[in-house]
């Protein structure tokens, strides 16, 4: 199982502040924008971002070797989730890079 924890310490407000900024709200006007804008789907983007980016750290830490070897079994599934870490996390391109390397087979050329 895998638990988000949303009281975890930065995140949310890491999340918040990039909402702020996509709604080039400043802090005069945030709670007007906040509350007009913000909606249920913003809450489960965030959700999962976190997730995205936590599973991508744990899968490259040597605790998650076993869970990597795993994933690797499954092709449609390493494909998915490669795709969620692609879209959602705030990995950085070079752990992108190699979760890629480690889920995808190599090219035959």
């Amino acid at each position: 199982f895998f638990m988000v924890n949303l009281s975890k310490p930065g995140y949310l407000t890491a999340c918040l502040r990039y909402f702020q900024q996509r709604l080039d709200a400043d802090m005069s006007n945030w709670d007007a924008a906040f509350a007009e804008a913000w909606t249920s789907r913003d809450m489960v983007d965030c959700i999962l971002s976190y997730a995205a980016t936590a599973l991508v750290r744990l899968l490259l830490s040597p605790e998650g070797e076993e869970k990597l070897a795993c994933l690797k079994r499954h092709p449609k599934e390493s494909r998915q989730f490669l795709l969620l870490a692609y879209l959602y996390s705030h990995a950085d391109s070079a752990s992108l890079r190699a979760l890629r390397k480690a889920l995808r087979p190599p090219r035959l050329s």
